[in-house]
C-alpha cells in the first residue's frame, strides 16, 4: 500500500501503458492491488483535496478491471481514466 496519496498518484505513465491484451489473471489482480492502495489513501487522514479525485480514479480502476476481465476495455474508459488519474496528480500536488 501507498504510505500516502501522493504515492498513491504515481502512476499515470503505467496507465497510458496499459495494454488491453496484457494477461488478464495478472492484469486482475494487479487493478485490484491498485484500487486498494488509491481507495486506502483516499481514506487516509490529512488534506481533503486529493480524497475526492483519489476516490473517483479508484472507480475507473475498477470499471477497467472488470472490462479486462471480459477482454474488452472500451477507449473511452481509457480515456476517462487517464483524465481522472491527472486529476489525482494534481490534487495530491505530485506534479
Amino acid at each position: 500500500m501507498p504510505a500516502s496519496p501522493e504515492q498513491a498518484a504515481e502512476g499515470p505513465a503505467a496507465i497510458e501503458d496499459f495494454d488491453r491484451t496484457a494477461d488478464t489473471a495478472k492484469t486482475t489482480s494487479d487493478l485490484g492491488r491498485a484500487i486498494a492502495s488509491l481507495r486506502a489513501a483516499a481514506g487516509e487522514g490529512g488534506s481533503q483535496q486529493p480524497r475526492a479525485p483519489l476516490a473517483s480514479l479508484a472507480g475507473q480502476l475498477a470499471r477497467v478491471r472488470t472490462d479486462a476481465s471480459s477482454g474488452q476495455v472500451p477507449g473511452s474508459v481509457m480515456q476517462a481514466l487517464n483524465h481522472d488519474a491527472a486529476v489525482a496528480d494534481n490534487a495530491c500536488g505530485t506534479i
